[in-house]
């Protein structure tokens, strides 16, 4: 199956109903929770686990589709590592967290599958090594994209939802895997 077209434009304040809409919709406040947690990037240099710290602002994006209709949210929390020095920048290798919000209107359209091919062509998120998030376990088309890229369950799945780390954009420029259409 061939992905729909889809774009990225940053995510604005005056993106904020929209989401809200999508989030209201059961099914998906079942997998994202709160919308909180993807609208407040916490500084960088913050703890987010063991030995993994923010390197930068969350980066978010609403996607639209080729009649250039919101779509889609994705949300990329970067991460790294530091010495804790207070002066020091966090460093490579960076991670990058990923979270995929379609429209409940315009789901099983293939819209996330796009979408996390289109973060693969995002210049500012060129150096991840890593890209992690979970998937429902019953999207077979997001699994399929996901194991042609690499995919690893990093987890046990939890609440219809399996943990997946697949190499990133740096890790796939430097590897003979490319990106499926």
């Amino acid at each position: 199956m061939a992905l729909p077209e889809v774009e990225f434009t940053e995510y604005t304040t005056s993106d904020l109903p929209t989401l809200q809409r999508w989030w209201e919709d059961e099914a998906v406040s079942k997998y994202v929770h709160d919308l909180e947690h993807q609208l407040w990037p916490g500084a960088p240099g913050s703890k987010v686990s063991s030995g993994r710290y923010l390197a930068r602002p969350l980066v978010r994006y609403m996607v639209h589709d080729a009649a250039k209709v919101a779509v889609g949210f994705v949300s990329v929390q970067v991460t790294g590592s530091w010495t804790e020095r207070e002066d020091d920048p966090v460093m490579p290798p960076f991670h990058g967290g990923v979270n995929i919000v379609i429209d409940p209107l315009r789901q099983e359209e293939g819209l996330g599958s796009a979408a996390l091919k289109a973060v693969f062509g995002r210049p500012e998120l060129a150096d991840l090594m890593t890209l992690g998030g979970s998937v429902d376990t019953r999207n077979k088309e997001s699994l399929g994209m996901l194991r042609k890229l690499g995919y690893v369950q990093s987890g046990p799945a939890e609440r219809g939802m399996i943990p997946f780390t697949i190499p990133g954009p740096a890790a796939q420029s430097s590897s003979a895997i490319s990106v499926p259409d």
